[in-house]
């Protein structure tokens, strides 16, 4: 079994992810599958979300 490590994003990585959330979605599109539709997902979630969302305090102590 695989062992995941589980990070907060920063600034910089929230840029890093979001492009490659853009990059599945083209993905999805080549293969026809009806998931994140491009349009749709980064208007509801734009890069600024996820920067926003990096701010936040997500302690899990």
């Amino acid at each position: 079994m695989k062992n995941y490590m589980f990070k907060q994003l920063d600034k910089q990585d929230a840029k890093a992810m979001f492009q490659l959330i853009l990059e599945r979605i083209d993905w999805f599109e080549q293969k026809r599958i009806q998931q994140w539709k491009k349009g749709d997902y980064e208007i509801i979630y734009p890069l600024e979300y996820y920067e926003k969302e990096s701010k936040k305090d997500i302690s899990m102590d």
